[in-house]
């Protein structure tokens, strides 16, 4: 009985390990477009990280006449904070709402990290 007790509470912990657990979601969003990022019922988003530029390798991303690789990629998640604490947002990939352009004469695109909970 003792081990039937033990092997109870090893499972209940792991489903409450498991339940802890948050989805970590990842988009894209194309210079001059906007995006909506969302959560499933009664859970709310929190923004990781919002990143605005273009990085080597990534011609196919977000294609436009001119996809030249540009040495910045700017962290700017202050300018999306109004989405935390929603169920859904939209985002505008434009560089007057993603604190100006860092590499000029290049299509760029936003990389928006968030969770739910």
């Amino acid at each position: 009985m003792a081990s039937s007790i033990i092997v109870g509470c090893i499972l209940l912990a792991l489903l409450c390990v498991a339940s802890a657990q948050s989805v970590t979601y990842r988009q894209a969003i194309c210079e001059w477009s906007s995006g909506n990022i969302c959560c499933p019922d009664d859970t709310r988003i929190r923004i990781s990280s919002v990143a605005y530029g273009r990085q080597p390798g990534s011609a196919g991303l977000c294609p436009g006449t001119n996809t030249n690789n540009c040495s910045q990629f700017n962290k700017v998640t202050d300018y999306v904070s109004h989405c935390n604490g929603q169920e859904c947002c939209t985002i505008a990939a434009t560089n007057d709402g993603l604190g100006g352009d860092p590499c000029y004469g290049t299509h760029k695109y936003a990389i928006v990290t968030w969770t739910c909970s």
